[in-house]
């Protein structure tokens, strides 16, 4: 499955599959060697010798061959087809080929769409059950290579780089005996040969939320390349064919003033947003269009939800130190560096109790001081409890509870490191290291590729030049699980 990123805490981030078979009025290639005359026939006045024969039918060919000047047989007819005609005299032309056979693509339909929650995909119901008993299903796929845009219009689905899955903006699929969890491949993968899409509403960066009308569709069986995934047709592969269907994953808006406490809440999330200041379903106040529509000086651009490419306008303010949020609500950080964050209102939710960040996008859910986030910053968010935050780069980074301290990223937590200072041998096998003023301020790290130990290396802001003393600068040389940390960084040379 070929895959398609907006800012923490709310944020989001920002291939394709096809089948050779011949519908009941494809007719059968020519077979190879069945244009050719026979040997020693071709000659004019030559000599007869031995008669030469027809050329050779292909399989389900168009025209036998000429009969060589002075042959005796006429050329075969081509497999399935008619017989072949009578032997040439003297160069007669031989027998015409038989018609190719046939074969019937599966009519279908397809209902029930809904947008995929991960990728840029809606996804339908496939009738008839084409396998097992398991469900078909029809996907729609969009993506924005090579350049293009997503944008309402009708596309021909068998053009340019629709012709593929590798390639494809405008990719559909049916895979067959394939559960909506993707628990289990799919027994077979169809990739569209022919069609229509008519797109009359679409986002950009394109979403699972989407207005399609797909006509004259015809799909042939295939295998995708896991790498690459080119599609290849499948020698005398099935073929399906959809009339038409007409797929809308778009909600409806609900009114402005509703109120709310996620996007969702409010129908569209392309076209209404929860707003961070009333809690209420307002027009969305941001977006990456161009020209974009932007948030105030003062605000920062919040996308509350992974299908929509618009956001919400959030008080500007810094975290721990900074007095932009009022008396009513928490300044909650976009980063692990600390340097900028949004307001959100105030919870209820006290220290340690249970809480789930997917029950709002507006509200903290915590007291005062904490935020809702994972008991276990390593298991994925399984379990989330209020957590108390702290000032993970100042000075006297408090926590309340006996036993914690601060560790990058700002949040309060138990748990040891190692002893070492900045610059010295790491001893153990914790990750981090330097332990300071209530925080554990390093990260036990190879100073450079050809060191034996890990040394404690202090972690920075990149923003923040002063984190490091020369000749030492902050480098970006930190990821989590893969992915790049773009705010912070090790004082290196």
């Amino acid at each position: 499955m070929r895959n398609t990123a907006w800012l923490l805490p709310v944020a989001i981030l920002g291939a394709a599959m096809w089948v050779a078979c011949s519908s009941s009025s494809d007719t059968g290639a020519a077979g190879a060697g069945g244009s050719k005359a026979g040997a020693g026939g071709t000659q004019t006045g030559g000599q007869a010798g031995t008669a030469g024969k027809g050329g050779t039918s292909g399989t389900g060919g168009a025209t036998g061959g000429a009969a060589g000047t002075g042959g005796a047989t006429g050329g075969a007819a081509g497999t399935g087809g008619a017989t072949g005609g009578a032997a040439g005299t003297g160069g007669a032309t031989g027998g015409a080929a038989g018609t190719g056979g046939t074969v019937t693509c599966k009519d279908i339909t397809a209902s029930g769409f809904k947008a995929d929650s991960t990728y840029a995909f809606a996804e339908g119901v496939v009738a008839p059950n084409l396998d097992n008993a398991d469900t078909d299903q029809l996907t729609i796929e969009l993506f924005e290579a090579n350049g293009f845009t997503q944008k309402a219009g009708t596309f021909d689905l068998s053009a340019g780089d629709d012709a593929n899955y590798e390639t494809c903006n405008h990719c559909v699929l049916v895979r067959t005996d394939y559960p909506n969890d993707g628990s289990q491949p799919p027994t077979k993968t169809f990739y569209v040969e022919s069609g229509s899409a008519e797109f009359t509403e679409v986002t950009s960066p394109p979403t699972g939320q989407m207005k399609v009308k797909l006509t004259n569709v015809k799909l042939i069986e295939v295998t995708v390349d896991s790498t690459t995934y080119h599609s290849t047709p499948v020698p005398g592969g099935e073929c399906l064919t959809l009339a038409s269907a007409d797929v809308n994953t778009v909600p409806t808006s609900v009114d402005a003033g509703t109120p709310c406490a996620k996007a969702t809440d409010c129908g569209n999330v392309n076209a209404m947003v929860c707003d961070p200041k009333t809690a209420t379903c307002q027009p969305f106040g941001c977006d990456n269009a161009n020209p974009p529509k932007t948030c105030a000086a003062t605000e920062l651009c919040v996308s509350q939800d992974e299908n929509a490419v618009v956001g919400a306008c959030y008080t500007k303010c810094t975290p721990m130190t900074g007095t932009e949020c009022g008396a009513t609500s928490e300044c909650l950080s976009f980063g692990y560096a600390q340097t900028e964050g949004g307001c959100y209102a105030k919870g209820t939710g006290t220290a340690d109790a249970a809480c789930n960040p997917a029950d709002s996008v507006v509200n903290s859910g915590c007291v005062a001081g904490y935020r809702c986030m994972s008991a276990d910053p390593g298991d994925g968010g399984s379990v989330n409890v209020c957590t108390q935050m702290c000032d993970y780069f100042g000075a006297t980074p408090t926590c309340a509870a006996s036993g914690q301290s601060c560790w990058v990223g700002g949040y309060c937590a138990t748990g040891g490191g190692d002893p070492a200072a900045v610059g010295a041998p790491c001893t153990t096998t914790e990750n981090f290291c330097a332990p300071q003023g209530g925080a554990y301020r390093g990260l036990c790290a190879k100073a450079d590729a050809d060191a034996a130990v890990n040394t404690c290396i202090k972690i920075c802001r990149m923003s923040v030049p002063g984190d490091c003393t020369s000749p030492l600068s902050c480098k970006d040389v930190l990821t989590v699980g893969g992915t790049p940390i773009t705010d912070i960084g090790l004082c290196m040379p």
